[in-house]
């Protein structure tokens, strides 16, 4: 994504009109991809979700105050795309993997012969 915004030119047809919406987007598919990422080790608490978005933000505007570095203008306006972005994307995830957690948690283990686990160990 850094490369992407960094790039001296940028196709005309996107020059011409308003980019907020890419910004939003993009920075929403990072907010959900980081949240799949960090629920893969660890259940995602609240405190995880905002330090998500709080990373996000100052990435965003990192990558906002660099661009003149490469001929393009810094938008104030790309940023608050960008953050409002994220947070959409983390607020809409959050919720959706916690239930996926819950139902693997929740869905009995099968061990490979096809017996319950939790089965394993009774006798009859």
């Amino acid at each position: 994504m850094f490369f992407g915004t960094h790039l001296p030119r940028i196709p005309r047809s996107l020059a011409e009109q308003s980019d907020k919406l890419l910004h939003f987007v993009a920075y929403g598919g990072l907010a959900v991809l980081l949240l799949g990422w960090r629920a893969s080790r660890r259940v995602p608490t609240l405190q995880t979700v905002v330090m998500l978005w709080v990373l996000i933000a100052v990435y965003g505007l990192f990558d906002e105050t660099t661009q003149p570095l490469v001929g393009r203008h810094c938008d104030f306006g790309d940023w608050i795309a960008d953050i409002i972005g994220a947070a959409i994307g983390l607020a809409v995830t959050w919720p959706v993997t916690l239930r996926v957690i819950a139902r693997l948690r929740a869905a009995p283990t099968t061990s490979v012969a096809g017996t319950n686990s939790a089965a394993v160990g009774q006798s009859s």
